[in-house]
């Protein structure tokens, strides 16, 4: 069973002075912190109700940390129900989504995927990934999904 909280990072300073926010996920015994993109002084937090006291727009800051907590522990709860076995990658992957896969990676993938249509209907040919693979000799180059070159195949 994983846990989320939310808690204030004693141990990192920033150079104004304030401690960041930060939700705690302890899966397996293993601590994932994710930032809030929110920093407070240290007499601006109630430990004991994880809240920010004493400053302007406090009550919009606990609104806006409640909803992420929610989202977050939706989000732990639903991978642990269903997968077997919860890992910090797996987690991970469902809070932040899946990296961007490389061009070469994604081309290959979608040619494994549509290789006998893509080769019947003469669109694309393996010269043309290796002429990419030459002209494109740095590999940086990503695709955050893979549905926008399936639209310009077809």
């Amino acid at each position: 069973m994983s846990s989320v909280k939310i808690v204030i990072r004693k141990d990192k300073l920033n150079k104004n002075g304030t401690h960041p926010i930060h939700f705690r996920i302890i899966s397996s015994r293993k601590i994932k912190y994710i930032a809030s993109s929110i920093s407070v002084k240290l007499e601006q937090w109630n430990e004991v109700e994880s809240k920010v006291i004493k400053i302007q727009n406090s009550a919009r800051i606990n609104a806006y940390l409640t909803k992420k907590f929610g989202e977050l522990q939706n989000s732990v709860l639903e991978v642990e129900t269903n997968t077997k076995s919860v890992t910090q990658r797996i987690l991970k992957e469902k809070i932040y989504g899946k990296k961007p896969l490389n061009f070469f990676e994604f081309t290959e993938k979608l040619i494994e995927q549509y290789y006998d249509v893509l080769l019947k209907e003469s669109i694309l040919k393996k010269t043309d990934i290796n002429s990419i693979v030459y002209l494109v000799n740095d590999k940086r180059i990503h695709f955050k999904t893979n549905h926008t070159l399936i639209k310009m195949v077809f």
